[in-house]
């Protein structure tokens, strides 16, 4: 069992389901607090369905009461130890995988919210590495650029953070990203990641 900050997260007996419980928040009002839980919940659920829809490997998930949803165990590796654990062709393959997908996330107007590696498992299926997406807690959809720039931006921070000697592997990401977005919100998305980073670096001075 792991308990966070917004949810007690519990792993079947069988390892063939993950339970996501959403917890009380005693700070607020009773009747809005089951009000947001069972919204955001629910909204989850529908993010997780919606990508399935579109072909984006996420997790089977199923409504198990208004405040917890039940979804299948993807017995993979973290992304974070795969990359630990693999040279540079390796590396680049998975997170070129990556990329295809957010990017088919981004164009089908969902955005994951908490885009890092700790959110993405890497599933060995017919012997190819294949990223599952799982954990949409502050997952939207949305037509923003600022959230989809938001996304991409989250993700290549954080991994440059872990492994500030791969910096070559986040470009190569974000570069494949980007291909794999029409041109016109490609253009609009490389935009707004220069003007994101450039409120980082001026909140930095």
């Amino acid at each position: 069992m792991k308990i966070g900050a917004e949810a007690d997260i519990i792993i079947s007996e069988d390892r063939k389901f993950v339970f996501k419980r959403r917890i009380r928040k005693s700070y607020r009002d009773l009747k809005l607090d089951e009000q947001i839980r069972k919204l955001r919940t629910k909204k989850e659920v529908n993010l997780l369905e919606l990508c399935r829809e579109y072909k984006i490997p996420v997790p089977r998930v199923w409504l198990e009461d208004k405040f917890t949803l039940k979804s299948e165990f993807i017995d993979g590796e973290n992304l974070d130890d795969f990359i630990r654990e693999g040279n540079e062709d390796k590396i680049k393959r998975i997170l070129g995988k990556c990329a295809f997908f957010i990017a088919k996330m981004h164009n089908n107007n969902v955005v994951h919210g908490d885009l890092t590696a700790s959110n993405i498992i890497v599933y060995i299926e017919d012997k190819e590495e294949v990223p599952y997406f799982i954990d949409f807690g502050f997952g939207q959809k949305t037509y923003r650029v600022e959230e989809k720039a938001m996304d991409i931006h989250n993700f290549v921070k954080s991994f440059n953070a872990t492994f500030p000697l791969l910096g070559e592997c986040s470009c190569f990401f974000e570069g494949k990203y980007l291909e794999n977005l029409e041109s016109d919100e490609a253009k609009k998305i490389r935009n707004r990641l220069d003007k994101i980073r450039g409120r980082g670096r001026y909140l930095k001075k």
